[in-house]
């Protein structure tokens, strides 16, 4: 049978492992952390309660006994797993494993606790040996050790690791809860597992206890550096928690002292003890733990919220002053307060420091962040020498006016985060309110000029920018308007040069008709500028109609290329089509869009290619992917890299490369130039058909411009 002092520590370690471990996983259960702190928490006290139950059953019962011993170390190897995962995200998992090797180090331990608790190869058989219940191990005892061993080897590793790539707070956290939680698992696994093995069987029974000595390492992380970011509410609670759960072990512990060491006593001289006792603990425990006995947050709260209320009442730096002591150092006894104006601010790298910042800063932070540089170590030093736990930049219109700081709390207590908050909701009313006096005492004037000279400015740029938009949309208004003026004429003149060569033909003399044949060409291009005017226009307010239909893309590309081969060879150059689709392939897609697009970039390289330079058409059907890759490939000087992403945008155009290296030219050069609306169109175009465009170019090596068009239709036809 387990001693009765036994169930008591059971019973308190069990309450207190459950409710840090609760507390835990619903502070953020989606961490991963948190639930993997809230398994170990409850693995442990699986661990524990199957120990305890298998010395209860003992001699009494040992078929339940070996059981209850079998789950025992069941519950064990799903500890020391809870504590490998739990390091492995503890503070985040810098050493990502993939799912399988999980799933892999999972099952594992699910085996090995399967055949713990459900065979007898772990554990076969007890027996006693006087007073004390002796094992026999199967034949699977080394195995289990080693997975035990090497769990722990793990996770002191990751621990290891960790705890030498963090610095500062991190460091600390991981460092207290690593020594309580290996300090635990090694005395645990000891006690329990290799002691046995030499039948020596000590502290066996009292092994739980040790859990202890991780939760008050979890405990004091808690409390000391802010483990698990707990709320002020949620610690203020853990406060009455651990006072009640200490007045009850207390209590209950001097009662079974007293039983057995003064049996009959008077219950009220008990009594009496006991409560003098528990009043010394109290104080022990005030003393020890200062941080768990601060102000009420509801009054820190309600304390600083009307103070914020009452600083617009301020209109004197002496009020404002008085208001702080009041809320500070009074109502919360907070005993150093100071408020910095900007008339007292000597301009130096403090002042810089909380300019640049522009937030909170507390000199905790800053002495065990783990840097070691000059400016933390002047800023620490100038807190110090001001008083300051911590400081609160005021600043106004991205300009430091004073800096507002507190000092340390009494028992020497830090600044929850809760507080911290709390304070910074009035900083921005008292950055108004010292702003407006300090305006008021001695820059009213400058503030005048300022707001007037900022008045003007921002009055003269509305009004050029206004300008600038009416200009943009009369620039709009008379491209459209010239545009349809425009080609009314051309169309008559074209058709009356086509009468004119059509009535006499025969009878013009040769230069005469070469003369009308070049003004038909040049009225042509003309229109066909207008055109692209008026289609640009149409993109532009997106009126651009899209008909697809179903199109064979391979004879619709052939067809496409043998009407430009002529205009190629008019210009002196060779136009080259290539295709890896040989069969028929139908699409769905708008020929007409399609084809504008084609002929837009064909003409364009030829504007820009050499005489009796090649120029490629190509076509791809990327059958995977489901794309059809049509690209227009020259060999001209090339685009400056600079221009490649503004060649799309209307009327802007790119720069040729020169032959000198750097050097670069206008491609207005040669009478080649355009009015950038080509490439425009052909992007929207494009973009309208579901596609992209991009442009590749190197000098003296030419561009290649390549258009993707998904295959809609089901892309049928042969390969």
């Amino acid at each position: 049978m387990a001693p009765e002092y036994l169930t008591y520590v059971y019973c308190i370690l069990f309450l207190i492992m459950l409710s840090i471990g609760t507390a835990v996983l619903l502070k953020d259960f989606r961490a991963r952390v948190n639930r993997g702190f809230f398994m170990l928490a409850i693995s442990v006290i699986a661990w524990g309660s199957l120990l305890f139950g298998g010395y209860a059953f003992i001699p009494n019962n040992p078929e339940m006994a070996l059981l209850l011993f079998r789950f025992t170390y069941a519950a064990g190897a799903l500890a020391i797993l809870s504590l490998t995962v739990f390091f492995y995200f503890f503070p985040r998992d810098t050493f990502p494993l993939s799912k399988k090797i999980l799933i892999a180090w999972f099952i594992t331990g699910l085996v090995i606790a399967g055949l713990a608790a459900f065979t007898p190869l772990v554990e076969q058989s007890i027996y006693m040996e006087g007073n004390v219940p002796m094992d026999v191990f199967g034949p699977l005892y080394a195995v289990y050790l080693f997975y035990l061993s090497g769990n722990i080897a793990l996770a002191a590793w990751l621990a290891f690791n960790k705890i030498r790539k963090n610095k500062g707070v991190e460091r600390k956290k991981i460092l207290i809860v690593s020594c309580g939680l290996f300090t635990f698992a090694l005395l645990a696994m000891l006690t329990n597992a290799i002691l046995p093995l030499f039948d020596i069987y000590i502290l066996q029974k009292e092994a739980v206890a040790f859990s202890l000595i991780f939760f008050a390492a979890v405990f004091y992380a808690i409390f000391r550096q802010r483990f698990f970011n707990f709320s002020f509410l949620t610690l203020h609670a853990f406060r009455s928690g651990i006072i009640f759960l200490s007045f009850i072990s207390l209590v209950v512990g001097l009662r079974i002292a007293w039983e057995n060491l003064a049996p009959g006593t008077n219950y009220l001289v008990q009594s009496i003890v006991i409560v003098s006792f528990s009043f010394f603990a109290y104080k022990l425990l005030e003393r020890g733990f200062p941080r768990l006995y601060s102000s009420s947050f509801r009054h820190f709260r309600n304390t600083v919220g009307e103070c914020g209320i009452k600083v617009f009442n301020c209109k004197t730096y002496k009020q404002l002053l008085d208001l702080l002591n009041e809320t500070f150092v009074e109502k919360l006894s907070i005993p150093h307060v100071k408020l910095h104006t900007l008339e007292s601010l000597q301009p130096d790298e403090f002042s810089a420091y909380l300019e640049k910042n522009g937030k909170s800063i507390t000199r905790y932070e800053i002495s065990t962040s783990g840097r070691k540089n000059s400016e933390d170590k002047i800023v620490s030093e100038k807190m110090k020498l001001l008083g300051a736990e911590i400081c609160f930049p005021l600043i106004s219109q991205e300009n430091l006016i004073g800096f507002f700081i507190l000092g340390v709390k009494q028992f020497n207590k830090t600044y929850s985060l809760e507080e911290i908050h709390e304070i910074e909701k009035i900083i921005s009313s008292l950055e108004i309110v010292l702003m407006n006096i300090l305006l008021t005492n001695t820059l009213h004037e400058e503030n005048d000029i300022m707001k007037k000279i900022i008045r003007d400015r921002t009055f003269i740029l509305k009004e050029n920018n206004e300008r600038l938009e009416k200009m943009v949309e009369q620039q709009d208004h008379f491209l459209s308007m010239a545009a349809h003026e425009f080609r009314t004429p051309l169309t008559v003149a074209m058709l009356s040069l086509d009468q004119i060569s059509y009535a006499y033909k025969g009878e013009i003399p040769a230069h005469i008709e070469k003369d009308i044949r070049t003004s038909h060409k040049q009225l042509g291009k003309l229109a066909d500028l207008v055109n692209r005017l008026l289609d640009a226009r149409k993109a532009e307010n997106d009126n651009v109609s899209v008909v697809p239909r179903d199109l064979d893309i391979v004879q619709f590309m052939k067809e496409t290329a043998k009407s430009m081969q002529l205009l190629a060879k008019n210009e002196g150059m060779k136009l080259k089509y290539e295709s890896t689709q040989q069969g028929a392939l139908v699409v769905e897609t708008d020929p007409v869009r399609l084809r504008e697009i084609i002929e837009n970039l064909l003409q364009n390289a030829m504007k820009f290619s050499h005489k009796d330079g090649e120029i490629v058409l190509k076509m791809d059907y990327l059958h995977d992917k489901k794309k059809i890759v049509i690209r227009v490939m020259d060999k001209g000087k090339g685009i400056a890299r600079k221009d490649l992403n503004r060649i799309f945008e209307k009327f802007q155009q790119g720069r040729l490369h020169r032959g000198g290296v750097g050097a670069q030219e206008s491609i207005a050069c040669g009478g080649k130039a355009g009015i950038g609306i080509g490439l425009y169109l052909c992007k929207k175009y494009v973009e309208l058909l579901g596609g992209t465009i991009a442009v590749t170019s190197s000098r003296s090596k030419g561009s290649a411009f390549t258009v993707e068009l998904p295959v809609r239709g089901g892309g049928s036809g042969s390969k």
